[in-house]
C-alpha cells in the first residue's frame, strides 16, 4: 500500500520552490554532489596516476582507458535496466559498495621506509593493501572489472531519475538546472583538491610517505564513504504525487513521473484521504514509488496471463518491441542519445588528457587542474541559468537551440 512519506519539506515560499519537496530533493542533490566529487576527482587524475604512479607507457595507459570506456557503455546499459527494476536506492547502494571496494584496490599504499633486519642491515619494507609484485594485475582488474560496474552505473543519471520523480513538468527544468550547477561545482572543487595535493608528499601514520595523487584519491574515497552513508540512511525511492490531477486525462504528457495511471484507484484515494492540510495546500504528497512497492503488481488481478508458454511470451515481447519501434518519440530519443554519447566521449577523453598535456607542455609549476576547472565553473553558471530561464519551453526545442549555438 502507498502512504505519504513523513517530512516532505516543501511548505512555505512561493513559485517554483513551493512546488518542490525541498527535503527529499536536497538529499538527492547532496548524494549527487558527493558522487560528482568522487567521479570527477578520479577521472581528471586517472591518466597521470597510471603513467606517473604505476609507470605505464602512454600507449599502454591509452589502451586500458579505451577498453574501460567501451566496457562502461555496456555496464551503463545494465545500470539503466537496474534503475528501472531495482530503483534508485538499491542501485545506488550496490554501485557505491563496488566503488568503495575499488578505491581500496586503486589506492595501494606502496609506501617505503627503512627498517632494521636481524643482521642490523637497513632494508626497505612495503606495507600495502596489495603486494608490489601483483599491483599491476590488480590495477588492471580494478580498471576493467570494478570500475565499469561501479562508475558506469552511477554515471547513468540515476540521481537525475530520482530528481525527475520528485518534480513536476513545471518545476523540473529549474530542478535540473540546480542539479547541473551542483554537479559541476563538486567537479570544480575536486580539481582544486587535486591541484593543492598533487605537488606534495604526505606522511600517513602507520604507512609512511604518500604521494600527492594518492592523497587526493584518498579524499575521493572519503567522498565515496560519505555518499554511501547518505544513501543508506536517507535516500529512498520517493515520488511526487499530485493530488488534484486527473489520472484518466489523456493527450497531454503526464505531469508527474511515474504518471498517476501507475497507481490503483484505491491507492490514490488513500493518498488523498491521508494528506495533511499543508500537503493539500501545496497540491502534492511524497509517497514510495508504486512500481517498487512490495506486492503492488500482485494487486493487478484484472490482468491475468492467458498462457505462460515460451511462444506466448516471445510473441508478447515481439509485439512490445514492434510498438516501441513504431514510436517516433523512440527514434528521436535514440538519435539524441547517440549524439550526446559522442559528445560525452569527446568531453570525457579531454578531461583525462588535458591535465597531463598541460603539465608536459608547460611544466609542473602550472596549476593544471585549476585550469581544467575553468570549464566546470562556466558549466556551473551558464547552462544552469539557461535551464532555469527556459523551463517553460519544450525540452527538445531548448536542446536544438543549444546544439546550434
Amino acid at each position: 500500500p502507498i502512504s505519504h512519506a513523513p517530512g516532505g519539506g516543501g511548505g512555505g515560499g512561493g513559485g517554483l520552490a513551493a512546488s518542490i519537496p525541498l527535503k527529499e530533493v536536497g538529499i538527492v542533490l547532496l548524494v549527487d554532489f558527493l558522487n560528482s566529487f568522487r567521479s570527477s576527482g578520479f577521472s581528471s587524475v586517472q591518466y597521470s596516476y597510471l603513467v606517473d604512479e604505476h609507470g605505464l607507457s602512454d600507449l599502454h595507459a591509452a589502451s586500458l582507458l579505451g577498453t574501460q570506456s567501451w566496457l562502461m557503455v555496456v555496464f551503463g546499459m545494465v545500470g539503466a535496466v537496474a534503475v528501472d527494476t531495482l530503483g534508485v536506492r538499491r542501485t545506488s547502494i550496490m554501485s557505491l559498495l563496488v566503488a568503495t571496494a575499488r578505491r581500496l584496490v586503486v589506492i595501494p599504499f606502496r609506501t617505503h621506509w627503512l627498517a632494521t633486519g636481524p643482521d642490523k642491515t637497513p632494508r626497505q619494507v612495503s606495507r600495502a593493501l596489495i603486494t608490489f609484485g601483483r599491483a599491476r594485475a590488480v590495477l588492471v582488474f580494478s580498471l576493467l572489472v570494478l570500475f565499469p560496474f561501479g562508475e558506469a552505473v552511477l554515471a547513468t543519471g540515476i540521481y537525475t531519475v530520482a530528481l525527475k520523480k520528485l518534480t513536476t513538468a513545471e518545476s523540473r527544468g529549474f530542478a535540473f538546472g540546480v542539479q547541473y550547477a551542483v554537479f559541476n561545482f563538486a567537479g570544480a572543487l575536486a580539481d582544486l583538491s587535486a591541484d593543492l595535493l598533487r605537488s606534495r608528499e604526505y606522511l600517513l601514520p602507520g604507512y609512511g610517505p604518500l604521494s600527492g595523487i594518492r592523497a587526493h584519491l584518498l579524499v575521493t574515497w572519503a567522498a565515496v564513504l560519505l555518499s554511501l552513508g547518505v544513501a543508506l540512511l536517507f535516500l529512498h525511492d520517493f515520488v511526487l504525487v499530485p493530488l488534484h490531477a486527473d489520472a484518466r486525462a489523456g493527450g497531454a504528457p503526464p505531469d508527474s513521473s511515474p504518471p498517476l495511471s501507475a497507481y490503483l484507484e484505491q491507492e490514490l484515494e488513500r493518498l488523498q484521504a491521508s494528506a495533511t492540510a499543508a500537503e493539500r495546500a501545496r497540491g502534492f504528497v511524497i509517497a514510495p514509488d508504486p512500481r517498487l512497492s512490495r506486492g503492488h503488481y500482485a494487486s493487478f488481478d484484472a490482468r491475468p496471463i492467458a498462457s505462460r508458454s515460451w511462444s506466448c511470451a516471445a510473441r508478447r515481447s515481439w509485439e512490445s518491441t514492434r510498438d516501441l519501434l513504431g514510436l517516433r518519440a523512440f527514434w528521436r530519443a535514440l538519435w539524441w542519445s547517440v549524439c550526446c554519447f559522442w559528445i560525452s566521449k569527446q568531453w570525457g577523453d579531454l578531461d583525462q588528457l588535458l591535465p597531463a598535456y598541460l603539465e608536459r607542455q608547460f611544466g609542473e609549476s602550472v596549476p593544471v587542474y585549476r585550469v581544467h576547472s575553468i570549464n566546470m565553473w562556466i558549466c556551473m553558471l551558464g547552462p544552469s541559468l539557461v535551464a532555469g530561464l527556459t523551463s517553460h519551453i519544450e525540452a527538445l526545442r531548448c536542446r536544438t537551440l543549444a546544439k546550434r549555438r
